[in-house]
């Protein structure tokens, strides 16, 4: 077995360690000081670009200023539409600061409680699952893609303007609720491989019984003689062309020689 090398200054964590660490920063949660751990309110995280819900979170931010009262959000991200969706919000009046480029990384975007991601177009987005193990609120649409979310505490689904609007009061108001040693190993690689096998996996009921096998093998055996047949025309009747262009350069080179022979006695008279 090879053996990683440790770099000066880093320390290298198995996949049990950094569970443990999850599972100790969860206990932590319960206690009354994780009431400091978030300073600052709404964030978004994403690609600058109109396909990852900016317009969408300006419809629903405007709604719930109509309701509640004005709500700043800061959006972090960069992206060729980031002219573009700073003049909408400007001319919309939306309190949103843009910050450019950032990951959550950066110590300052864990200072933030509420994750919102208006995209309804992400297989899986990065950012979410990010948001949801570091226990922040996450308020996402009630979506096809969001669906693997449903089952965490701090997850806040909506499907309407409204339903938006009491997300986003709940979670401004309220602490996020601790994840499970069961929801945070959801979100380790261990559990995203074992997803990952089980889709790939054939059960035995799934596998095709006789009936199907002898049809497959009935349909293979004429596919397979087309198959030769035409690798054998194929060679035949291609093979014809290329033997002409053969001859055709060696009669060129034989009228050639007698030229450069000449050529050559002149050269040496």
């Amino acid at each position: 077995e090879t053996q990683q090398q440790q770099q000066p200054g880093v320390r290298w964590q198995s996949e049990d360690q950094q569970l443990q660490q999850q599972l100790e920063l969860s206990a932590t949660c319960h206690q009354p000081v994780h009431a400091t751990c978030f300073s600052k309110g709404a964030y978004f995280l994403g690609k600058a670009l109109w396909d990852k819900g900016h317009g969408h979170l300006m419809d629903l931010l405007q709604y719930h200023e109509a309701k509640h009262g004005q709500v700043c959000v800061d959006v972090f991200g960069s992206g060729p539409d980031l002219p573009s969706i700073e003049a909408e919000a400007a001319r919309r009046g939306l309190a949103m600061r843009f910050n450019g480029q950032a990951d959550h990384c950066c110590p300052s975007l864990q200072e933030y409680k509420v994750f919102i991601n208006c995209c309804k177009k992400d297989v899986l987005a990065t950012a979410t699952a990010e948001a949801v193990a570091m226990n922040k609120w996450a308020i996402l649409p009630d979506v096809p893609c969001n669906h693997f979310f449903r089952p965490f505490p701090n997850v806040l689904l909506f499907s309407s303007a409204a339903g938006f609007s009491r997300a986003l009061c709940q979670a401004l108001e309220q602490q996020p609720p601790a994840l499970s040693s069961h929801h945070l190993r959801e979100l380790s690689w261990a559990a995203a491989t074992e997803r990952l096998l089980a889709a790939a996996s054939i059960q035995a009921q799934e596998w095709p019984g006789p009936a199907a096998q002898l049809w497959d093998d009935c349909l293979w055996v004429p596919y397979r003689l087309f198959a030769l047949l035409f690798i054998g025309a194929r060679n035949t009747f291609a093979a014809a062309p290329k033997l002409q262009q053969q001859e055709q350069r060696q009669q060129r080179c034989q009228a050639v020689e007698p030229l450069l022979e000449v050529r050559q006695l002149l050269l040496e008279g």
